[in-house]
């Protein structure tokens, strides 16, 4: 089909461009931008944004049957992930500035002691 394109619009230019033919000239950039137009809009509208989306983002909005358009503002299983693990951060860190004792700490618990221990 693009070669189809191709030769129709080797054939058509020059008769556009020729003075001794059609003579448009500089207009000849107007046909080429309503050619044009249909195609940007599409491709707007068709192909999704893949600015800050993983791999497996993109995999997940696709099997879910996303539209394109709406990538932006659907949340994935990843960026739900990212908040559940910011949020355990967020109250892991509350929980240290309040610790008076040793407080022990990892990714998804947290353990305060509740004895302490004298020598």
């Amino acid at each position: 089909m693009t070669s189809v394109a191709g030769v129709v619009m080797n054939v058509l230019t020059p008769y556009m461009v020729n003075a001794n033919k059609w003579n448009w000239g500089f207009k000849t950039g107007w046909f080429y931008a309503g050619v044009g137009l249909p195609f940007l809009i599409g491709t707007w509208l068709l192909l999704p944004e893949t600015k800050g989306h993983s791999a497996a983002e993109l995999d997940e909005l696709f099997e879910r049957k996303i539209k394109p358009i709406n990538f932006s503002k659907t949340e994935t299983a990843t960026q739900r992930l990212v908040k559940a693990q910011d949020s355990v951060y967020e109250s892991e860190s509350s929980l240290m500035g309040r610790c008076t004792d040793v407080c022990q700490t990892s990714i998804f618990t947290v353990k305060l002691p509740n004895i302490v221990q004298t020598t």
